[in-house]
């Protein structure tokens, strides 16, 4: 449902709209289903989609049953395991929009179904069907035989369907903003006609899920591995010291605004009262009076009032940040903890890596005195954070597969406009651009160079060279969607390099200039995490006494640290700790898949 919202800094921002409109959870997917095949073809194809995929142009089923072919029925089983007529391999989320299986010989991806319906009284709404697939691809893992296929759960059922919620465009609610004077510090409500929160965030929810959501945890939830929340503490923080010209009050609201809820963490809509106009220009003085609250709170890390803000509107900042919480962080101790449940069997493997010798830091732009890192990046109004982080890791994973920092860099352009698998800047996975680059291909960045709109095209006659490279063992950190944690992730940077870091900002981040940042607790893991912004982990350290994860953003290099920052390391801060992704880069004699593919483009 939500794709990964890049978090975007152009002045004239506009929102990175999700690319699906599907929400499916794991215990929906979980059961047999039965794969129907399309024939397969020594040569790859789209499969009826579009290059970038399109939300609105989905192929039609009949793409698959119309020719013929054969079934297969594969069980999809509690975390992650996949088995076929006595054939076992894995199988993974890929967050709420789709799911990869991978047996001995085959590999099987698809987005789950969803349709559009025409609604007498709320307009265009979306319905997702989590027992049934869209038209997705399957191969043999030796890359030879291509085909098409489309995915039915056996028996279906109320559990797997989804109900329909408005499209968008069409659904409106409030948002939460705030009234910045510091002695007036209260987090209110705007009321808004004509603000729509589907502009940029999509809320389909099934049924199912939204039962699901209102249960409290067990009783027994000891027993699972969960842990409670600590209950809010006093606002001490605010209380120790004295500000002259800042009441006590004022700062010990804000302390609890930073804690507890944020902007875009208040519990629920109807709880706060209209005050200012979300749609009025924000000035520099605005946004300093933010920043000094911001550094009152003295949270490790310092702000800063970029000028780039100065007579944006409040509406326009959220949609910049590209953040909106389906679930917010507040109302997770109460959700059933269908997923914490996976820790006690899946999370012990940190166990044995702990022992592993690593260095007490690392950072891969001074590894043995090599820099392994291409420069950072201006995304601009493209939602591309996704692909310019992915395309960054194997560029530099190349770099230290093959001990030479000097390898050029690769194409971000070309798997952002022309993969199937996510929808360009429109927003995507880290995970799915790493199969795609597996399944067809890389290209040098001389034959696509970035760019902040384009298609799915090259620049001039592209030479590809004597050799050709591609990714190859794309995983989630840990397994599978969810299954990663901090040692994990440490020990897969230390052996393999750089890698994809996906997480959950608050507000407050958009005014980081540097220190170790750290927006709050978030201990409570669960199936779906609602992620924004995807960056580049280039290393770890410690800085008096706080663990660090260090890492290249994508909003040029006049944001905080020189184009970097650091993030709080093993708490799951912002979520950064779930869904960490990785693969390698392997150098081939020939790829006859991206050759055509290219030659393909290059005729078109």
């Amino acid at each position: 449902m939500n794709s990964l919202l890049c978090l975007s800094f152009a002045v004239l921002a506009v929102v990175v709209r999700a690319d699906l409109p599907v929400h499916c959870l794991r215990h929906q997917l979980i059961g047999e289903w039965e794969f129907t095949l399309a024939p397969p073809s020594p040569k790859r194809t789209s499969c009826g989609h579009q290059k970038p995929d399109n939300q609105d142009n989905q192929p039609p089923l009949s793409f698959v049953t119309a020719g013929g072919g054969s079934t297969k029925r594969v069980t999809l089983s509690d975390p992650n395991t996949a088995s076929s007529d006595g054939d076992t391999g894995t199988w993974t989320m890929i967050y709420d929009e789709g799911f990869e299986v991978a047996l001995s010989d085959q590999v099987f991806f698809a987005f789950s179904k969803f349709d559009f319906v025409q609604d007498p009284t709320k307009g265009k709404t979306n319905i997702s069907h989590c027992d049934a697939t869209e038209v997705g691809w399957y191969h043999d893992k030796a890359r030879t035989q291509w085909g098409c296929y489309v995915g039915k759960k056996v028996g279906g059922g109320s559990d797997s369907t989804a109900v329909a919620a408005a499209a968008p465009g069409t659904r409106k609610r409030s948002k939460p903003t705030l009234d910045l004077n510091l002695d007036s510090w209260t987090t209110n409500q705007q009321i808004d006609p004509s603000y729509d929160d589907d502009d940029y965030s999509k809320q389909f929810m099934s049924e199912t899920d939204a039962k699901n959501e209102a249960v409290a945890a067990p009783a027994d939830s000891a027993s699972q591995d969960v842990t409670a929340p600590a209950a809010p503490a006093q606002d001490s923080a605010a209380q120790d010291f004295h500000i002259q010209g800042v009441s006590d009050a004022s700062l010990a609201s804000l302390h609890k605004w930073m804690s507890t809820t944020s902007v875009l963490d208040a519990p629920d809509a109807d709880a706060y009262k209209p005050a200012g106009d979300f749609n009025q220009p924000l000035n520099q003085e605005w946004h300093e009076n933010v920043v000094q609250g911001l550094n009152l709170l003295q949270l490790g890390w310092h702000a800063e009032a970029y000028s780039r803000y100065n007579g944006m509107t409040g509406k326009q900042m959220l949609k910049s940040a590209g953040i909106q919480r389906k679930i917010m962080k507040n109302a997770r101790a109460t959700m059933a903890p269908a997923f914490l449940g996976l820790t006690s069997s899946h999370r012990t493997k940190s166990a044995a890596l702990a022992h592993v010798a690593e260095p007490e830091s690392l950072d891969w732009r001074n590894k043995d005195g090599e820099n392994f890192l291409d420069d950072v990046i201006t995304q601009g109004d493209c939602g591309s954070c996704y692909g310019i982080s992915t395309v960054r890791m194997l560029s530099a994973r190349n770099r230290v597969r093959s001990g030479n920092p000097s390898e050029p860099a690769f194409s971000i352009n070309f798997p952002l406009y022309c993969a199937e698998y996510n929808q360009g800047c429109d927003g995507g996975y880290g995970f799915l651009q790493t199969k795609w680059s597996e399944d067809v291909g890389l290209v040098p960045e001389m034959c696509a160079p970035y760019t902040q709109s384009g298609t799915c095209s090259m620049q001039g006659q592209c030479n590809l060279g004597a050799k050709r490279y591609r990714a190859a063992n794309h995983h989630y950190v840990g397994g599978f969607y969810g299954g990663g944690e901090h040692v994990q992730i440490k020990q897969e940077l230390v052996s393999g390099g750089p890698m994809v870091m996906s997480f959950e900002p608050k507000e407050d981040f958009m005014y980081y200039k540097g220190g170790v940042y750290k927006s709050g607790p978030n201990q409570i893991h669960q199936e779906w995490e609602q992620v924004d912004h995807a960056v580049l982990l280039i290393g770890y350290g410690s800085d008096n006494g706080s663990k660090y994860w260090q890492l290249q953003n994508s909003w040029g290099n006049d944001w905080g640290e020189n184009g970097y920052f650091r993030m709080a390391r093993g708490i799951d801060e912002s979520g950064c700790e779930s869904i960490a992704v990785a693969a390698d880069v392997v150098e081939e004699d020939s790829n006859p898949t991206l050759d055509d593919f290219v030659s393909q483009m290059q005729s078109s």
